[in-house]
């Protein structure tokens, strides 16, 4: 079952550090250059559910090649989906940046679903990795306007 949430925040960056407007701060260089022009920025959580997750497991005990065929499209939807779900946010829009790219820790994945405005139907292990395993998080710069 599909379940997305975002929610936009102002953002300043300084340096290596982003500070959202709810006072949540990120530390990555990668990522203050990534919204260094950027005064907001939407926060993404998507996931396709634990069903996908079974149904993978499921076949990875009776059919590891149609196990693979279906990690592969999984991927993919997943991947559709959350630029589906980038297009719906008016502005200006940098490409979306997730934890694990660039010097951005996994360690800001649970800061990452609190901000987004996730209710209990994705999660993170203690090693920082989302449950269930096909979803994404992602941050979406949104460009200041230049006047001309």
């Amino acid at each position: 079952m599909l379940n997305s949430s975002y929610r936009v925040y102002d953002i300043t960056v300084v340096g290596d550090k982003i500070t959202f407007s709810d006072g949540t701060v990120f530390s990555s260089v990668t990522t203050s250059k990534h919204l260094e022009n950027c005064s907001k920025c939407a926060v993404i959580a998507i996931t396709l559910g634990h069903g996908v997750d079974t149904n993978i497991r499921h076949l990875q005990a009776v059919d590891i090649e149609q196990a693979r065929q279906a990690d592969i499209s999984a991927n993919i939807l997943v991947e559709r989906e959350v630029a589906k779900l980038a297009k719906t946010i008016a502005g200006n829009q940098t490409k979306r940046y997730s934890p694990g790219y660039g010097d951005l820790s996994l360690a800001v994945q649970p800061d990452m679903l609190r901000l987004a405005g996730v209710k209990g139907w994705l999660s993170v292990t203690d090693t920082n990795l989302l449950i269930p395993q096909k979803s994404i998080t992602a941050l979406v710069g949104l460009r200041n306007e230049i006047t001309l």
